[in-house]
């Protein structure tokens, strides 16, 4: 073998070890975009689940306003009723009917 032979020989392993590498280049380089296209969805997904959040953020304000509304609302009707009660007793003492029987 001659050394233009020996040098052909070394081209040619040379080429096809650049070709393995190319190819393993293409391989990593769609493993790369197949890792951008999920990143992205995921992306997409949490920005869809912040929006979400902050929605359940506002009904949940919301909510809390409800409850002191309500919270404030029982005690005034608690206040009446117990203004009722008192009331009543005092009505039935006076009347000498009893008007409502008291828990035991």
């Amino acid at each position: 073998m001659n050394h233009e032979e020996k040098i052909l020989a070394v081209l040619e392993s040379m080429q096809g070890q650049m070709e393995s590498m190319q190819n393993q280049m293409e391989s990593m380089q769609n493993q790369m975009e197949s890792m951008q296209n999920q990143m992205e969805s995921m992306q997409n997904q949490m920005e869809s689940m912040d929006e979400r959040l902050s929605n359940l953020e506002q009904d949940v304000s919301t909510i809390k306003e409800d409850v002191e509304i309500i919270k404030e609302d029982a005690q005034v009707t608690r206040a009446a009723t117990n203004t009722l009660l008192d009331w009543a007793e005092q009505a039935e003492v006076q009347i000498k009917i009893p008007l409502y029987r008291k828990a035991e």
